[in-house]
């Protein structure tokens, strides 16, 4: 359950160097339990540095509580957990040291301004910086606001200042929880210009969300859950996007389905249907003579071959009927 490589893999390290670190994250059969419900069940992920990776799904799925065993904030039941590397426990606490984070609803001191709030949680990574702290303030769109207190703000302003909070100190990895909660469109237009500006930059960002729009145009590769569980693996939306998914119609889809799953296809999943009942295949362009082939060869006639548009919400609504379709288990609800 990898998503595609981005940064700095296929680099060769110079002689003698240590290799490029390849994954931010990495999580093995990651598993969360409080008494008899399972919050987050048998979970594994890897995260690319640089990538910005999407965790899609509804509330309740685990995705928080995942943040929140990422940060050390839970300790997780069983699994492994490993930081830029690192899976030991010392070395994992100076890795968090390298991770800004949003996760649920922004806590700040509500008698302190903007400013003095960022210079408070400043002073918890060095000496603070005035001058990021203007910077970040001015990035998040609250120059204007610096020194109203915290209590007066609403709440999309909430957001913008526990994003602010994140970037913090320049981390290398920022964990991002529903961070256009509570914002107006220009304001979830405004964060989708930061995040894209820390990835250009180097950032890897890991986005939780259950809104679809958000993270099709932010990331680079999803990972969808649900009950706790990843329901699908890692995938490159690039790899969504390529030209490589057609839809076929036929005079008998049913007996289409088994002559195309028997010929073309090395293994079951490969197929699908869409909402109109027409077959999905994925298969290089090359080989679609093969599909008209196979048809003919017993007297199924083709009526359509055509390309299958993009859509994540349909990989999102198929995952989640498959999750729902399982056999149940008590998981219980996640956050």
């Amino acid at each position: 359950m990898t998503a595609p490589e981005q940064g700095s893999q296929g680099k060769q390290a110079p002689e003698g160097a240590p290799a490029p670190l390849q994954h931010a994250i990495r999580v093995r059969s990651l598993r969360k339990r409080f008494g008899p419900v399972v919050a987050v069940d048998d979970v594994s992920l890897d995260v690319p540095c640089g990538a910005v990776f999407g965790l899609l799904g509804p509330n309740g799925s685990g995705k928080t509580t995942l943040m929140a065993m990422l940060l050390g904030l839970l300790q997780p039941s069983s699994g492994e957990i490993e930081l830029f590397g690192h899976t030991e426990r010392r070395a994992l606490v100076a890795a968090r040291a390298r991770i800004g984070s949003m996760i649920e609803a922004p806590a700040f001191y509500p008698f302190l301004t903007a400013t003095q709030n960022l210079r408070v949680f400043g002073s918890l990574l060095g000496p603070p910086d005035d001058g990021e702290i203007e910077r970040l303030l001015a990035l998040v769109g609250l120059a204007g606001a610096r020194d109203r207190r915290f209590e007066t703000y609403s709440v999309g302003m909430k957001q913008r200042l526990a994003l602010a909070r994140a970037m913090l100190g320049q981390p290398e990895l920022i964990l991002l929880d529903e961070p256009t909660s509570g914002l107006d469109p220009m304001g979830v237009r405004e964060v989708r210009t930061i995040v894209r500006q820390l990835t250009a930059s180097g950032t890897t960002v890991v986005l939780s969300s259950h809104q679809l729009g958000e993270i099709e145009q932010l990331c680079s590769a999803v990972a969808i859950m649900a009950n706790g569980r990843l329901v699908h693996p890692a995938i490159a939306l690039e790899r969504l996007r390529r030209p490589s998914r057609y839809l076929v119609r036929t005079t008998d889809q049913v007996a289409a389905a088994r002559l195309l799953r028997g010929v073309l296809f090395e293994s079951p999943g490969h197929e699908g249907t869409d909402s109109e009942g027409a077959l999905e295949v994925a298969l290089p362009e090359h080989r679609l003579p093969e599909i008209s082939q196979a048809l003919a060869a017993e007297d199924v006639h083709l009526v359509e071959l055509s390309r299958a548009p993009f859509s994540l919400e349909a990989l999102y609504l198929e995952a989640l009927n498959r999750a729902r379709t399982a056999e149940p288990e008590a998981t219980g609800n996640a956050a």
